[in-house]
C-alpha cells in the first residue's frame, strides 16, 4: 500500500470512530438511557458510572411497581445506591436483592391514609403539612376560618425581623416600660416588671414568641404601626389572604394561610443570619410545646376563647411544616395534638426518610 493510501485509510478510520463516538454520546443523553449532562434525574436521583455499568442513587423512599404505568405501588425502596438496568423517562429498572425491580422517580405518596385518619378523628381540625425537601403538601379543611389567637405574634415577629434586616429599625432600641403597657393573659413580663424597667426590641421579640407574652407583643405592635412597609403591605406582597387580616393584634387565620406564613418562617430561618438564629431559638424553646416529635421542633402556639392552635417546623431527617388549627377547649387538646403529631412523624419518616444507609 502506498504511503498516500495508508494516510487516507487511517484518516477514514479516525472519521468513522469519531462519528460512532458522537452517536454514542448523543444516545446516552436521550430519554431512556442512563445519563444526562449532569447525571441528575427526576425526584433528585442521580446516575453515575460504576464497575463497568451504572449506579443510581435514590435520595428517599420511592414506589416499587410490578410494571411501569400499571397498578399501585407494591412497596418502597430507598434511600440508597442500586445497580441500574435501564431507564425510560421517570421509570427505572434496577437490581434489588438480585432481582430486577421497577421504581418511579417522580413517586409521591397518595393521600388516602391521611384523609382516612382525619375522617376517623372524633373532633374537627384543620391541617397544613409540607415536606420541605420535596414540596409534597397535604391540607385538610384548609379554608376553615379561625381566630388566630397568638399565632399572629409569629407573623408579626417575622415582619419586625424583616424591617431590622433592611436597616429600617434597630432591635437594640430601648423601650422603657410604663404601666399603660401592661396586658393580662399569657406571658411572664407582668409577673416581674416595674415602671421604668427597660427592654430592647430584641428582648421583647424573644418574650413575644418564646413566652407568647401579651405585654411584649402590645409594645411591639404599638411601636410598629406607623412603619413602611406596613404589616399589611408586607404580607400582601407575600400572597396572604388580606380579607383575614383586620389588624395586627387580632385577625383570623386558615390552615392554608398560616401554612404560607410558615414557609416564609422556614425560608427566613434557613437564611442563617443572626436575626434568623434569634427567631429560631425562641421557637425551639417554646414554653408550651404542643406539636410533639422525636426531633427538634420550632413552634408557635396560640389559644384564646375556643381557639387552640400550633404551627411548627419539625427538624426530622427530612424536615416538614405542620400547622394544626382547632376550636378545641384549651384544657382538652394536648392528646389530640400528640396523636396528630406522631401520625405525621410516622408518615414523613415512611415516605421521605426511610432507612438511610
Amino acid at each position: 500500500m502506498s504511503e498516500k493510501k495508508l494516510v487516507f485509510a487511517v484518516f477514514a478510520v479516525v472519521i468513522v470512530f469519531l462519528a460512532v463516538f458522537a452517536l454514542f454520546l448523543y444516545a446516552i443523553t436521550q430519554e431512556g438511557f442512563f445519563s444526562s449532562s449532569d447525571g441528575q434525574q427526576a425526584g433528585g436521583a442521580y446516575i453515575y458510572p460504576s464497575n463497568g455499568g451504572y449506579t443510581i442513587h435514590l435520595p428517599r423512599p420511592l414506589g416499587v411497581f410490578a410494571y411501569p404505568n400499571e397498578g399501585e405501588h407494591i412497596g418502597l425502596l430507598g434511600p440508597g445506591d442500586f445497580r441500574l438496568i435501564e431507564q425510560t423517562g421517570s421509570w427505572v429498572q434496577l437490581y434489588h436483592d438480585d432481582a430486577p425491580t421497577w421504581v418511579y422517580l417522580d413517586f409521591l405518596p397518595k393521600t388516602d391514609s391521611l384523609t382516612d385518619f382525619f375522617a376517623a378523628l372524633p373532633y374537627p381540625v384543620s391541617i397544613f403539612y409540607m415536606n420541605m425537601e420535596t414540596g409534597f403538601t397535604f391540607m385538610h379543611r384548609e379554608n376553615f376560618i379561625y381566630t388566630s389567637a397568638s399565632l399572629n405574634k409569629l407573623s408579626h415577629a417575622l415582619y419586625v425581623y424583616y424591617l431590622a434586616e433592611r436597616g429600617l429599625t434597630e432591635l437594640g432600641r430601648i423601650h422603657t416600660f410604663n404601666w399603660a403597657d401592661l396586658r393580662g393573659g399569657t406571658g411572664v413580663i407582668r409577673h416581674f416588671v416595674q415602671a421604668g424597667q427597660q427592654f430592647t426590641h430584641a428582648e421583647l421579640l424573644r418574650y413575644s414568641v418564646l413566652d407568647s407574652d401579651n405585654t411584649a407583643f402590645a409594645i411591639l405592635y404599638n411601636h410598629y404601626t406607623a412603619y413602611a412597609p406596613s404589616y399589611a403591605d408586607f404580607w400582601r406582597d407575600r400572597g396572604r389572604d388580606m380579607s383575614l387580616i383586620g389588624a395586627q393584634r387580632a385577625h383570623r387565620v386558615t390552615a392554608a394561610d398560616f401554612g404560607l406564613v410558615m414557609q416564609y418562617v422556614h425560608e427566613f430561618i434557613e437564611s442563617d443570619t443572626p436575626y434568623a438564629r434569634h427567631l429560631q431559638y425562641s421557637m425551639l424553646n417554646s414554653d408550651v410545646p404542643i406539636i410533639m416529635s422525636d426531633y427538634h421542633v420550632a413552634q408557635k402556639y396560640g389559644h384564646w376563647q375556643g381557639a387552640f392552635h400550633d404551627a411548627a417546623i419539625v427538624y426530622a431527617p427530612s424536615p416538614y411544616i405542620l400547622v394544626v388549627l382547632t376550636n378545641l377547649d384549651q384544657s382538652a387538646p394536648f392528646h389530640a395534638f400528640h396523636e396528630i403529631s406522631m401520625f405525621f412523624q410516622e408518615f414523613n419518616n415512611t415516605y421521605f426518610v426511610g432507612q438511610r444507609r
